[in-house]
């Protein structure tokens, strides 16, 4: 849903900023959601 948002920003309304922007947040939570994933369940030793 968000990436449709990102989409019509940049492609249809031509907000390059805004859609920047929005990109950047996403990355942000995503990274954040990853870091605590890992945090809380630990990462298991392959080797």
């Amino acid at each position: 849903m968000i990436g449709n948002v990102v989409q019509n920003q940049y492609l249809v309304q031509l907000e390059y900023p805004t859609a920047a922007a929005l990109s950047f947040i996403l990355m942000a939570i995503i990274t954040v959601g990853v870091l605590v994933y890992a945090r809380l369940l630990g990462t298991e030793d392959l080797a």
